[in-house]
């Protein structure tokens, strides 16, 4: 019953700018980066945060369960946050040994 409230219910995203983007409309990298954010910087997982939890089955539907590796946006604070909890080696961002990103995108 919960999961179900869950999914039926209108989920929106805000993004930094403020634009309202419902769950099911976010594109596919923007979908994966919120969910990178939220694992790395925020400790959040699909056991610990009922938005990661709906914005995984986002990624299972409409993806195939394929999440794209991170892009993190080149905003202030963004990059040195990551450098906090994760290794940056050239352009590849490294968490618990694994690459999960680049920032080659960035300038």
């Amino acid at each position: 019953m919960y999961i179900s409230n869950m999914i039926t219910t209108q989920k929106v995203w805000t993004t930094m700018s403020g634009e309202k983007i419902p769950f099911d409309k976010i594109e596919h990298q923007h979908l994966s980066n919120i969910l990178w954010y939220k694992e790395v910087l925020c400790g959040s997982d699909s056991h610990n945060d009922d938005i990661h939890f709906v914005l995984s089955l986002e990624i299972d539907i409409r993806f195939y369960g394929k999440r794209l590796p991170w892009k993190p946006l080149p905003v202030s604070g963004e990059i040195a946050a990551i450098r906090l909890v994760a290794v940056i080696i050239g352009n590849d961002i490294m968490y618990n040994g694994v690459v999960i990103g680049s920032i080659s995108h960035i300038k």
